[in-house]
């Protein structure tokens, strides 16, 4: 039986015409004689391409009755990896950044990180809550009415917005706890300095209350980073929501505590009050170091 497409025939060699012959995906060129004419080129092996592309072998091995199913189970490899790559040897990760860790023991130091972060992020919700409640006594002291006070409130919110995609470029350039660090003593001394804000005028008032948010705003970005590369994979969940749970019990902290203080001595202590904060996380966040994972 001739292959499909094959142009051969069997007639006598006068009757046979000159063309091609393309079976089994070889080409020839057929004489009147009926015998194929080698072409110029070697043919190429069936499903061989013009270009040739190397592929690893790829091996199969059987485990005959995997344990519990009674069945057998497969397990593929692909050929041997390529000797002409580079080789990690020092033992770190090539996620590093300056200003984080690259090796150390880092005996469950993603504890301490997840800690001293959660502890930023509640300072960071108190301190944004707490003129919630200041604000009542400001705006009687200062006369203002409904619009200024929202004007005060919302001051804070355009800082934050534009520090967001900022402080995540910082923290993916420098390392994210140099810029928590940053984040801390910015929005701290920014809290701390209100009450000053306040008696000076409502535009030093509204600066205060910018630079507030434009310091909180790096906390999430730098915190996320650090989580990324210190905390394992198995863990960062875990991580991210005792950061996110301390956000929250910031803001109540903030809501309950405040109103205590305003009544004992004032608003402007709920300021003093809260901006000193930092001043016990500080030594601990810069004696820390997290190993890169």
């Amino acid at each position: 039986r001739q292959p499909q497409g094959t142009m051969l025939a069997r007639a006598s060699p006068a009757r046979v015409p000159l063309g091609w012959s393309h079976g089994h995906g070889v080409s020839r060129r057929v004489a009147s004689s009926g015998r194929a004419v080698a072409p110029a080129t070697a043919p190429r092996p069936l499903g061989q391409s013009a270009c040739r592309v190397r592929i690893a072998p790829i091996s199969r091995t059987r485990a005959d009755n995997s344990p519990g199913t009674g069945q057998d189970t497969f397990s593929s490899s692909i050929g041997a990896p390529d000797e002409s790559a580079p080789i990690n040897t020092s033992g770190g990760s090539d996620r590093s950044k300056p200003g984080d860790r690259t090796s150390g023991d880092g005996k469950n130091d993603w504890l301490t990180l997840t800690f001293l972060a959660a502890v930023a992020i509640f300072v960071c919700y108190a301190d944004r809550s707490n003129i919630s409640t200041a604000i009542i006594p400001m705006a009687k002291d200062f006369g203002w009415d409904k619009i200024q006070s929202g004007g005060v409130l919302s001051a804070f919110f355009y800082g934050y917005a534009m520090t967001q995609l900022v402080g995540g470029r910082l923290a993916d350039s420098f390392g994210g706890k140099r810029v928590l660090a940053l984040g801390v003593i910015g929005w701290s001394l920014a809290t701390f300095v209100t009450p000053w804000a306040a008696a000076a005028g409502a535009v030093p008032l509204v600066a205060a209350r910018v630079l507030l948010g434009a310091g909180e705003g790096v906390a999430f970005p730098a915190v996320h980073s650090l989580i990324s590369r210190h905390v394992p994979k198995d863990r960062q969940s875990t991580a991210v929501a005792a950061v996110t749970a301390a956000s929250y019990g910031g803001a109540a902290f903030a809501f309950g505590v405040t109103p205590a203080i305003v009544l004992a001595g004032g608003w402007e202590a709920a300021f003093y009050t809260f901006g000193a904060a930092a001043i016990f996380w500080f030594p601990f966040w810069a004696a820390s170091s997290f190993e890169v994972v």
